[in-house]
């Protein structure tokens, strides 16, 4: 067939970033006998042209085009890579939807929010490292006894701090945050009592258990693990876990989402009607574990 056309598009990276630049690359197939040189390639986003290229592809053969971009609104955007070739025009387009992500508010909860600079070993820098410059996230802290509700209301993530043990009152509150679609971190150590919002769950602490283990199973499929991995290495060396709470799970729509080679669970998942709670069976302290600063998960 003397025939020119798109075979597939796809993103450099699983997660697009609003005003920040994105890559999308195509692949142009050439089914003609003769060599094409300068092919124009659009890309467009809501019918507007935000990148163009050209390629140079031998006879019977493909070439790949790398395209960047910038997207200024979240949302979904109407996207369209396209050529043109003649006589065969109908494969001249490819049309694809691109989710761009609004910014996620996420609150942390700890005993030291705001009172001091927090050294190079607390759960507390780790998070604020992970999120600081991210243009998805808009990070803050607060104390368990000095709560915004403004703040609160207007969050999709909240993570409870292992060291910030809040009342029942409270745990209550962040339950019903997680019942109206948000979703909800809790990290522990042999402090944290949340055994309000854990009998809730159906889950109970049973023991620190100080024997160092590693994650041997992690379900990559899970929603929490979205563009965590561009690519998740086979036979990959999961982060090491030196001790641990072990826990006693009543509640059958629990999910063990990442669990240790002896099979207790290290993250556990609870679905709340319209949200999410997620429960770490250590802290983020590489006293604990290593997974604040293992590749993978970085």
């Amino acid at each position: 067939q003397n025939n020119i056309y798109i075979d597939s598009v796809w993103l450099q990276s699983p997660v697009l970033q609003k005003n920040m630049t994105n890559e999308l690359n195509a692949r142009i197939v050439n089914e003609t006998p003769n060599d094409i040189k300068g092919l124009p390639v659009n890309f467009s986003l809501d019918d507007d042209i935000v990148a163009y290229t050209t390629c140079d592809i031998d006879a019977n053969s493909y070439a790949d085009v790398n395209m960047q971009f910038v997207v200024d609104n979240d949302g979904d955007r109407k996207a369209k890579v396209s050529i043109q070739d003649s006589p065969i025009t109908f494969d001249d387009e490819y049309n694809l939807v691109l989710k761009v992500r609004p910014v996620i508010n996420v609150v942390e909860i700890k005993s030291t929010a705001n009172s001091q600079q927090p050294t190079a070993s607390s759960q507390s820098s780790y998070l604020e490292l992970l999120f600081e410059g991210d243009a998805l996230v808009d990070y803050q802290s607060m104390s368990p006894y000095n709560i915004d509700q403004n703040v609160i209301n207007n969050a999709q993530m909240i993570v409870l701090d292992a060291t910030a043990n809040v009342n029942a009152t409270m745990q209550q509150s962040l339950l019903d945050f997680a019942s109206q679609g948000g979703s909800l971190v809790v990290f522990n150590n042999e402090e944290t009592d949340n055994s309000f919002l854990y009998d809730k769950l159906g889950i109970k602490t049973k023991a620190l258990d100080d024997n160092v283990s590693r994650i041997e199973y992690v379900a990559k499929q899970n929603s929490f693990f979205d563009d965590v991995f561009v690519k998740f290495p086979e036979n990959a060396a999961l982060p090491e876990v030196n001790k641990h709470i072990s826990f006693d799970i009543r509640n059958n729509n629990i999910l063990n989402i990442a669990s240790l080679q002896n099979g207790e669970p290290f993250i556990m998942m609870s679905r709340v009607d319209k949200g999410s709670v997620f429960v770490f069976s250590s802290t983020l302290d590489e006293e604990w574990c290593d997974l604040a600063n293992h590749a993978i998960f970085v």
